[in-house]
């Protein structure tokens, strides 16, 4: 059982610190000269949000919550936690993936 806690903080933290690299958004600008200009960001950069892409940062949030839950889950394991924990990172999971 302490596998699983410890594997399901491990994996959330991954997460998380994925996320902190400014490699996780791109945005594709229109360029004269023909080839776009392909600029990345991070998924806590507001920047993505002003040219209408929530999707990212809603996840950034999202797993700043999980990894809160995760953290009480170590300390006080309940079966409540344990739900609201499946339905964050699914929730979490959902707003992440965009296709354009």
């Amino acid at each position: 059982m302490k596998i699983k806690k410890f594997l399901l903080a491990g994996l959330s933290l991954s997460a998380f610190i994925l996320e902190l690299l400014p490699v996780g958004v791109v945005l594709n600008f229109a360029n004269p000269e023909g080839e776009p200009w392909r600029r990345t960001y991070s998924y806590f950069s507001l920047t993505p949000v002003g040219y209408a892409n929530f999707g990212p940062f809603i996840t950034a949030v999202l797993t700043c919550d999980l990894l809160v839950q995760v953290a009480i889950y170590l300390f006080k394991p309940c079966k409540g936690l344990n739900t609201a924990i499946m339905n964050v990172s699914g929730f979490a999971t959902s707003t992440s993936y965009h296709r354009f």
